[in-house]
């Protein structure tokens, strides 16, 4: 896969934007590939259809518009239990890794 743009912020970490249409975004790393597929939409976050490359496993990107959670202190408790949550959570059909990705205008959780 050839990459052909990045989004970077000020604090230097860049997300890959690939050239396979399907696919709109990719971490740094080439772990995981965000594709346009929304499965849910609520009023801070967006989460998207994703696969992680070294794992072989479809996964989710749980996608938080910064400038919306941190409106009020609620909704950021709502953020930090749900990351809590997901990481707390010990289940044969739950994946156990969370990652964390952080762009200019985007926080984002990969499950």
């Amino acid at each position: 896969m050839s990459l052909v743009d990045t989004e970077c912020s000020e604090e230097g970490s860049c997300l890959l934007e690939p050239s396979d249409p399907d696919i709109i975004k990719t971490d740094p790393t080439s772990h995981y590939n965000r594709y346009k597929e929304v499965i849910s939409k609520r009023a801070f976050k967006t989460v998207f259809k994703t696969f992680d490359e070294v794992n072989g496993l479809e996964v989710v990107w749980s996608q938080v518009r910064i400038d919306e959670v941190l409106q009020s202190p609620g909704k950021l408790v709502r953020l930090y239990s749900e990351v809590h949550l997901l990481g707390s959570l010990k289940h044969n059909n739950i994946l156990h890794s969370v990652d964390l990705l952080k762009s200019s205008h985007f926080f984002s959780v990969v499950v």
